[in-house]
C-alpha cells in the first residue's frame, strides 16, 4: 500500500489520524524541509490526485492530471520538498525526514536502518483504515522466450515456499502472498531475525486482502495517457529543481 510514513516522536498518531485527509500532511508547512516524496511518476501524480480526493489513479482526464501537477508544484514552493527513492526506509529512521510518502514494505523494514539509540516505536505508518487507498504489487515473471522455463518456474516455486517467503519478508519488509501468514498475527509473530514481522506501532502496514478489494489499483496506462503522466511529472521536476 502507499500511505504516509512518519516519526511518531515528532508527529503523534492522533494528529495524523485526526486529519480529514492525512495525505495532505505532506503539505503541512510545519514540516517544511523535513518532508519527502518518492521519485516515481505514478506515485507522485497519484499523490496529487489523492490530495483532492480523486480515486481514479489511472485517469486520462487532462484537467485532473493538470490539477494534480499544480498540487505537486506547491510542495516545491512551500515545503522545500525532497524527492528520492530511499527517504522512507532509510531517511526517516536516520532522522533525515519527519514525514514521507511511503510504501508499506519500506516502513516495515525501516527499523533496520535506524540511528543508534532510536527506539523501534519511533516510526509510524498511516493508511486508510477503510482500505480505500493506493495499492499495487511487485511481480516476478518468466519471459516468453526464456531458455530454461522449467528451471525458472522451479525458482519461482522456491520463492513462494512459505518458509522461504516469510524469511524473505522478515528481511525486506514486503509481505508475500501467503495464506499461511495470518495478517492478524504479523505484529506479534517474530521472524527469523528475532523481531516482529511488523512492529505493533505500524499495524496499518500489514497488507490485507480487503485492500485489494477496496483499494485503488494503479494499473497499466494506455500509451498516450502514460505519456501525459510522464510529461506532468517532468513539469513538476523542472520546478522542483
Amino acid at each position: 500500500t502507499t500511505g504516509v510514513g512518519y516519526r511518531r516522536d515528532h508527529i503523534p498518531d492522533d494528529v495524523i489520524d485526526g486529519m480529514e485527509n492525512p495525505y495532505r500532511i505532506l503539505w503541512d508547512r510545519r514540516y517544511s524541509g523535513q518532508a519527502g516524496i518518492y521519485d516515481d511518476y505514478r506515485e507522485g501524480i497519484c499523490l496529487g490526485l489523492m490530495y483532492d480526493g480523486v480515486t481514479d489513479l489511472n485517469t486520462g482526464d487532462d484537467a485532473l492530471i493538470s490539477r494534480a501537477t499544480e498540487r505537486l508544484k506547491t510542495l516545491s514552493d512551500t515545503m522545500d520538498i525532497r524527492i528520492d527513492t530511499n527517504g522512507a526506509y532509510s531517511g526517516l529512521p536516520q532522522g533525515k525526514f519527519t514525514v514521507h510518502q511511503a510504501w508499506s514494505g519500506d516502513m516495515v523494514a525501516a527499523w533496520q536502518y535506524k540511528s543508534k539509540g532510536t527506539p523501534n516505536t519511533a516510526f509510524g505508518y498511516w493508511f486508510p483504515s477503510t482500505h480505500k487507498g493506493p495499492i499495487a504489487n511487485d511481480l516476478l515473471v518468466v519471459p516468453a522466450d526464456a531458455p530454461h522455463p522449467v528451471l525458472a518456474h522451479t525458482f519461482l516455486n522456491y520463492l513462494l515456499d512459505p518458509k522461504v517467503a516469510l524469511k524473505n519478508f522478515g528481511w525486506n519488509g514486503y509481505q508475500p502472498p501467503q495464506n499461511s501468514a495470518d495478517p492478524s498475527t504479523l505484529t506479534t509473530t517474530k521472524s527469523a531475525f528475532g523481531e516482529p514481522y511488523v512492529f505493533p506501532t505500524m499495524s496499518r502496514a500489514v497488507v490485507q486482502q480487503e485492500d485489494f478489494k477496496e483499494g485503488y489499483l494503479e494499473l497499466e496506462l494506455a500509451p498516450h495517457v502514460d505519456d501525459r503522466w510522464h510529461d506532468a511529472w517532468q513539469e513538476f521536476l523542472a520546478g522542483a529543481g
